[in-house]
């Protein structure tokens, strides 16, 4: 985690990186894709305890780094990673989610 700005800004990409051939294994496991809850608690534990009254929030997510995997990131199996963190979101206090989404062009 570093300081940018006057915020706390920290990548982390729960699905690892695209070309993991267990990438979709990764998506379709509710205790892995809950390995996160203790990032998004702990945030809000230090929002609850601060003075200030910043709200937590998630921009560009992505999952997987090196832009994903192609039949994966860009298919419906990626939806159930993407609503798991949607719902974890909601249930740790965090007001805005952004997703990363990237269009190519031909």
């Amino acid at each position: 985690m570093f300081m940018n700005f006057g915020y706390n800004k920290s990548y982390y990409f729960i699905l690892h990186t695209g070309v993991d051939e267990h990438l979709i294994e990764r998506i379709l496991d509710p205790s892995y894709l809950d390995g996160v809850a203790s990032t998004f608690s702990g945030l809000k534990n230090i929002l609850k305890k601060s003075a200030t009254k910043a709200k937590a929030w998630v921009g560009e997510a992505g999952g997987a780094y090196n832009n994903g995997h192609h039949l994966v990131s860009d298919a419906f199996v990626y939806s159930f990673w993407y609503l798991d963190q949607l719902g974890m979101s909601i249930v740790y206090d965090t007001r805005t989610y952004c997703r990363k989404n990237k269009s190519r062009l031909l």
